[in-house]
C-alpha cells in the first residue's frame, strides 16, 4: 500500500510547481511592451503543452530510462510511458516493497519542473521571435538539452 503521507505530499509539490508556469506567464506579461504582452504570455502557457507532450513521448525516456550504462542519455526503453503504464497496471495489485507513491506521480512531478524551466527560458526570447518557432525550440530543447541534463543530474 501506498504511503498516503507521501502521496499527498508529492501531490502538492506538484500542484505547486505546476502553478509556477502561469505565475511565470503573468509576470512576464507585466514586463513586457503592451504589444507583446499576449504574445509573452501564450509563449510561457505554450510551454505547458509543448514540454508536456514531448515529455510523455520522449522526455521521461531520455532522462529516466536506459539501464544507466551511459552518462549523458537515459534511453529508447521507456518511449511514450509504456513502462509506466505497465508498472502502474501491475502496482495496481500489489504495490512493489519500498515504493512510497505512484510512478505517474515522479513523471508528473519532474514533467512540470521540466515546463517550468523551459517556460524561463521563454521570457528570453519575449518580443524577439515568432511563436512558431519558441514551440519548435522548445520541443527540441527539452530533448537535446533539458533531458540529458536530468539524466546526468
Amino acid at each position: 500500500m501506498y504511503d498516503s503521507g507521501s502521496t499527498a505530499f508529492m501531490l502538492v509539490c506538484t500542484m505547486l510547481v505546476l502553478f509556477m508556469t502561469p505565475g511565470l506567464a503573468f509576470f512576464y506579461g507585466g514586463l513586457a511592451r503592451r504589444k507583446n504582452v499576449v504574445n509573452t504570455m501564450l509563449m510561457c502557457f505554450a510551454a505547458i503543452g509543448v514540454v508536456g507532450l514531448v515529455w510523455v513521448l520522449a522526455g521521461w525516456s531520455f532522462a529516466y530510462g536506459g539501464d544507466g550504462s551511459l552518462s549523458w542519455f537515459g534511453g529508447f526503453d521507456q518511449l511514450g510511458l509504456t513502462n509506466v503504464v505497465n508498472g502502474m497496471l501491475a502496482e495496481k495489485d500489489a504495490v512493489p516493497e519500498g515504493v512510497a507513491y505512484p510512478s505517474i506521480l515522479d513523471v508528473t512531478f519532474q514533467m512540470a519542473f521540466a515546463m517550468i524551466t523551459a517556460a524561463i527560458v521563454t521570457g528570453s526570447v519575449a518580443g524577439r521571435m515568432r511563436f512558431g518557432a519558441v514551440v519548435a525550440f522548445l520541443a527540441a530543447w527539452v530533448l537535446v538539452v533539458y533531458a540529458p541534463l536530468a539524466h546526468m543530474v
